[in-house]
């Protein structure tokens, strides 16, 4: 095993300089007596979003996350929340207005009761999470979206292992493919990442033009029984985890 990173307190006046990544987990369950406070902070398409989920926790979790992501912008770029202008790319991954002039990246992700944010500059980045959990399908899924060397890797985790390092290697993909501002569904085969847990070599492939495994960095993060990962292509980068 790998020990964990220590979690800080976030800084009210947080400050990214040049190879920084700032990650802010936010425990979704503390802030639900919040959700009117939170959702006015929101812009009108995201609040009309809001409205059309249907699941109050689903609705109450893209709510907390949204606003966040604006009050932590908000702290970078001394603006109010409701003036962060966010835009969306064609694939779904949101980025910084260019009304703001500022070169600041940042993903975020979900699942269950915690959200999870990243931030750095000038470098795309993409950040995924899970809960640690029995994934029964795992085998299909790596059937439908794994390349030989993933289903190698996984297949040779011992079995007390594999909810674990499926959930590990899975974030890896993910983050990847979002980095890149990609889904799933139509990049699976360009990444092929290591299944095996806490891997030396945690990425085997990039079929992207102009690309190579030396370019990327990835980061394990572990937040409870929670793991997920950072992912970009820029090495030498220095890390700042933070709960809010």
């Amino acid at each position: 095993m790998v020990t964990p990173l220590s979690w800080q307190t976030a800084p009210s006046t947080p400050v990214l300089n040049g190879n920084d990544i700032h990650v802010y987990y936010v425990n979704t369950s503390l802030f639900q007596d919040q959700i009117k406070e939170l959702f006015h902070l929101l812009s009108s398409t995201e609040q009309n979003r809001a409205q059309n989920i249907s699941h109050t926790k689903q609705k109450n979790t893209f709510i907390i996350t949204k606003a966040f992501l604006r009050k932590i912008l908000s702290q970078y770029l001394g603006a109010p929340e409701q003036q962060i202008s966010l835009e969306i790319e064609k694939n779904g991954k949101p980025f910084l207005g260019s009304c703001h002039n500022s070169s600041i990246q940042f993903n975020l992700a979900h699942s269950h009761d915690k959200s999870i944010l990243a931030f750095c500059l000038k470098t795309p980045l993409g950040i995924d999470l899970e809960k640690i959990r029995l994934i029964s399908h795992a085998q299909k899924i790596l059937t439908k979206y794994g390349s030989e060397q993933e289903k190698r890797s996984y297949n040779a985790v011992p079995e007390k292992h594999k909810k674990e390092a499926f959930l590990r290697g899975w974030t890896k993909k993910e983050a990847l493919i979002k980095a890149q501002g990609h889904k799933m569904a139509t990049h699976a085969n360009k990444y092929a990442v290591n299944f095996s847990l806490f891997p030396k070599d945690k990425l085997f492939n990039v079929e992207m033009a102009n690309e190579n495994i030396q370019s990327w960095a990835l980061y394990d993060l572990t937040i409870e029984d929670y793991v997920g990962t950072i992912a970009l292509q820029r090495q030498n980068n220095k890390l700042s985890l933070w709960h809010v």
